[in-house]
């Protein structure tokens, strides 16, 4: 990016994502504090060490996703977590409570404030899990290390959009048989 004739040094690559049909960077300006982080178009990521740059970028989101699918919710959670006070509110916030009602169905998420409670605005879709039956999903907040399991139902109305992103990144196709190679059962 360049502005005023300065050239501006990417420091790195933090996320990326398709905006209209055209991917963009989540570039960490050298020198600035991430409050100034900017969505650029891969057009301006150009250049030697730009490429290295997003090379290591690729290998670092590759083995997040990997580390992701192959760790349970609660591993997740505390990936994204700054300092162990975090984890143990997080922890305590997605903790089971009974229902006054009653019951082995009478299990419920506690009560606790989403990020969405606290003003926060959502920035990613991290993972999903089942909780007591219903659909959790873990959303990360921005300008911000935290994430919390939220209710997918209320993140399908806050954020549909995050909620699609998620879901076409994490969704797997395998080839169907021809059906003249299917079995007659």
């Amino acid at each position: 990016m360049t502005g005023d004739g300065d050239r501006f040094e990417i420091e790195r690559i933090v996320d990326k994502r398709y905006r209209n049909d055209r991917l963009e960077y989540l570039i960490k300006w050298r020198g600035y504090p991430d409050s100034q982080n900017t969505w650029e178009p891969s057009s301006n990521v150009e250049g030697e060490q730009e490429s290295e740059l997003l090379a290591e970028y690729e290998i670092s989101h590759k083995q997040q996703q990997q580390k992701m699918l192959n760790s349970g919710p609660r591993s997740a959670i505390n990936n994204f977590s700054p300092n162990k006070r975090r984890n143990e509110e997080v922890n305590n916030n997605n903790t089971m409570k009974k229902r006054p009602s009653g019951g082995i169905s009478g299990l419920q998420p506690s009560n606790t404030s989403s990020g969405f409670d606290r003003g926060f605005e959502a920035e990613k879709v991290l993972g999903a899990t089942d909780s007591a039956g219903e659909l959790m999903l873990l959303v990360k907040w921005r300008h911000s290390d935290e994430a919390d399991l939220v209710p997918a139902r209320i993140v399908n109305a806050k954020c549909p959009a995050l909620v699609i992103q998620f879901y076409e990144q994490h969704s797997f196709w395998t080839r169907l048989p021809k059906v003249n190679q299917m079995v007659d059962l």
